[in-house]
């Protein structure tokens, strides 16, 4: 009695957290996080197929196993659609999106007589028994090799995700989406538990599971209300950034086409050179691609073009490549021994700590406290060029 109850618990909280997802509790992310309240209403709906199963109520009302599976073949694939808008700032073209649901479809079509006459197994079956049956066994089991398929196309989506912020961000810790990782690590959890309890069926089995997927629902809602807006730009901004994205992605272009001549790339870098290093523009931390394309009155995909060309390093790179470089220099000032190692990392543009650290350990080595001890102010630290 206490399991069924955990179960019906587990639905309920998964229908809840679904239903604020779909009507937009959190205008950060919408899209996403309206294809993530689409796998929730199919979790609950996979929570019920248990309940109703464990609960005896399968025999009496055959209909609600068809009900409570039929989702369950959506909810693969609306979860990868959520990673994926997750990870994109445009959404996903409605010719791509359809084939995803098409097993969704095939399912419907095969349970159909089921839903009309309201028994099972259906009073007059479309397909002769046995192959009626067997097609049954093959739809139980791809159910389960598509969840995996799509959880790892997910941290896939969620990996390259990391690569791609570099391109358009200097302060990418809010943005990483890492919160995503425990998302998914949750949801793995959830589908082992899922698949172990279909492969063996044991009903003590069952009755303790009921915790461990309230938990999980728990779990994911946690998680989910710890994000941030990703791609906080303009509607042009975000096609622009886009278009970068996807450019990055194609691995089977040959090589990339001349945006800029040698002449242009040599003028811009100067431009460039005195809007960062003369006017201090990479202190600001707010600082991403599609403003400083703004201040240099270029496309941005011209500037990432002239920033990987010019300098041989994504806009990432660049930024707190001199935010480091301006951080040594103030570390080793006497004038500026009155600042903390953490203000002098805000006084050059970073907004937190960890970023910080790692950044100056990646281009220098060291951490910074390491770096003030090895490196007497009398020495002094010459900064303000960008290697090139």
């Amino acid at each position: 009695m206490i399991a069924l109850l955990m179960y019906a618990l587990a639905a309920g909280a998964a229908f809840l957290l679904a239903f604020l997802c779909l009507v937009g509790f959190d205008a950060k992310n919408q899209l996403a996080v309206r294809w993530f309240g689409l796998f929730l209403v199919s979790v609950g709906f996979a929570l019920i197929g248990s309940y109703v199963w464990n609960g005896g109520y399968a025999a009496a009302n055959p209909y609600l196993i068809v009900i409570s599976e039929l989702p369950r073949f959506a909810m693969a694939p609306a979860l990868y659609l959520s990673i994926w808008q997750f990870t994109r700032p445009l959404p996903m073209k409605r010719t791509q999106v359809w084939p995803h649901f098409i097993p969704a479809l095939l399912f419907f079509l095969f349970s159909l007589p089921h839903l009309v006459s309201g028994s099972a197994p259906p009073v007059t079956p479309l397909l002769p028994d046995g192959l009626f049956r067997g097609l049954g066994q093959v739809l139980r089991y791809s159910l389960k090799l598509q969840f995996i398929v799509y959880w790892v196309l997910s941290f896939r989506l969620l990996h390259r995700h990391q690569r791609h912020v570099l391109l358009f961000a200097a302060h990418t810790e809010p943005i990483r989406l890492t919160w995503l990782y425990g998302l998914l690590g949750t949801i793995a959890g959830m589908g082992i538990l899922w698949i172990v309890q279909s492969i063996h069926p044991d009903e003590q089995l069952t009755r303790w599971l009921s915790y461990p997927y309230l938990i999980g629902v728990f779990g994911i809602s946690y998680c989910l209300v710890n994000q941030e807006e990703i791609f906080a730009f303009s509607a042009t901004e975000k096609e622009s950034v886009d278009r970068l994205l996807t450019q990055a992605d194609d691995a089977q272009e040959p090589a990339r086409p001349a945006r800029l001549q040698e002449a242009e790339i040599a003028a811009l870098t100067k431009r460039l050179d005195q809007l960062l290093i003369a006017d201090r523009v990479f202190t600001d931390p707010d600082l991403d691609l599609p403003r400083l394309a703004t201040q240099m009155s270029l496309s941005i995909n011209d500037l990432s073009y002239l920033i990987n060309e010019g300098y041989g390093v994504n806009f990432f790179g660049l930024v707190n490549g001199l935010r480091v470089d301006e951080a040594k220099r103030l570390l080793l000032s006497p004038r500026h021994r009155h600042l903390s190692i953490l203000g002098v990392a805000y006084e050059v543009g970073f907004s937190s700590k960890t970023t910080f650290y790692t950044a100056f350990k990646k281009y220098t080595g060291q951490t910074p406290s390491a770096f003030v001890k090895a490196n007497p102010p009398e020495k002094g630290i010459r900064t303000g060029t960008v290697e090139r």
